[in-house]
């Protein structure tokens, strides 16, 4: 059984689709005894919450990561052991975009807190995000997954001051991920563009902790293997508009990658104002633009386009073709590569309660702690700091409409 309730902000639907601005979406099944249906005892039912940003018409990374999600709780029957799960999705954006409101993950992290019944959270994809929603849910005590933010300070010392026990209140760690963070994704960039002959190299950084320590990461590799960063500029999560000055700029440095550390929304129109400047040049881009969206709203602009990625694309997967199959079978549509680590993060989740075996915060947490999984991805288990020991960087590419993988790409 599915059921939607709304909030007293403004929500609008879609076939097939759970979110909308403002829109709460709780999913409940009851299960099936063998003699026949009966709804279970409710004190074992617990909750996860995912929060993430979702755009209005069902694109990009945040929709990619929410149904890899909700293809791994449907495949294991809305069960975690002797637990039912009610799984609740969250928007973190506005209405119209999948931009980032900070306000809306904060609202997310303090709902999620107050709330006994939920075990684990399941967000935010992006680093901004996470910074806002880790110190809330870490007083909380709540365990939390996110299936994207890359920016290695929320877990690791040395990016910024009084990184990362600012996001610790507690004193103790809650926070897991499980793709590979941006001190390994920013060299593998840089590393791929020396052995493409790559010589000059332009830096356009979106004004975020992602962005600015992707485009970090990248260019202290760059001047140790003598690549020419030519000119760094930054520009705003989905900036659209004043974008002539800097393909101008960009033009009369003459690089021959543009380097972009931001997301899909801003990505598209600076390829677009690029292109309408008869600037040419090779473009490569974070994890951030690594979704199918970018190709349908570039078209043939897409082309070419290269991006690094933080875990395995579907066709490096033992399983691609059964994942592929079942995905399109339920969605109606190829998944992308976010899809995985959202279906592996519901998976850990899920297993995690499973294998605390108690609906106790504390237990669930403990048990994340000293989780062995086996994944789409490969095999995963965490550190001190709640880093994956998963590390993966891949190399993806556009060509005739669709992602390629150039295979895993080296980090030194």
């Amino acid at each position: 059984m599915i059921t939607k309730s709304n909030d007293s902000r403004q929500s609008t639907t879609q076939t097939n689709c759970f979110k909308i601005w403002g829109l709460r979406i709780t999913l409940i099944v009851l299960l099936l005894g063998s003699l026949g249906a009966c709804q279970p005892d409710e004190t074992n039912a617990i909750r996860i919450v995912a929060s993430l940003p979702l755009s209005p018409d069902k694109s990009g990374l945040g929709w990619d990561t929410a149904q890899g999600m909700l293809l791994a709780i449907e495949e294991a029957n809305y069960q975690a052991g002797d637990f039912i799960v009610e799984f609740e999705l969250l928007d973190a954006s506005g209405p119209d975009d999948d931009i980032l409101v900070p306000e809306r993950e904060e609202a997310n992290a303090k709902k999620a807190a107050a709330d006994a019944e939920v075990l684990i959270y399941l967000g935010n994809s992006y680093s901004s995000g996470c910074k806002v929603g880790i110190p809330i849910l870490n007083q909380a005590g709540l365990a939390q997954i996110s299936p994207g933010a890359t920016y290695p300070g929320l877990t690791k010392q040395g990016f910024a001051a009084g990184e990362p026990a600012i996001y610790y209140p507690s004193g103790e760690r809650t926070f897991f991920r499980v793709v590979t963070t941006d001190d390994m994704q920013g060299p593998a960039g840089a590393f791929w563009a020396q052995d493409q002959g790559m010589e000059r190299v332009y830096i356009v950084e979106q004004e975020d902790i992602y962005g600015q320590g992707l485009s970090r990461a990248f260019n202290q590799i760059a001047q140790i293997i003598d690549l020419n960063v030519v000119g760094t500029s930054t520009v705003a999560e989905g900036q659209n508009t004043g974008l002539e000055t800097l393909v101008a700029d960009i033009a009369a440095q003459q690089p021959d990658l543009i380097y972009y550390t931001g997301f899909r929304s801003g990505a598209v129109p600076l390829i677009q104002a690029l292109k309408q400047g008869d600037v040419t040049t090779s473009f490569m881009g974070g994890d951030g633009i690594f979704t199918p969206a970018l190709i349908e709203e570039l078209g043939p602009d897409a082309e070419g386009i290269m991006a690094t990625f933080t875990g395995l694309s579907v066709d490096q997967l033992d399983d691609s073709e059964g994942f592929t199959q079942r995905y399109e079978d339920r969605f109606g549509t190829q998944p992308g590569g976010w899809s995985i680590p959202g279906y592996d993060a519901m998976n850990i989740a899920l297993a995690a309660i499973a294998q605390a075996g108690q609906a106790e915060r504390a237990t669930v947490l403990n048990s994340l702690r000293y989780i062995n999984h086996d994944g789409l991805a490969g095999h995963y288990s965490f550190d001190q700091n709640g880093d994956t020991s998963l590390l993966l960087i891949s190399g993806m590419y556009v060509q005739d409409g669709q992602w390629h993988s150039e295979g895993l790409l080296r980090v030194q």
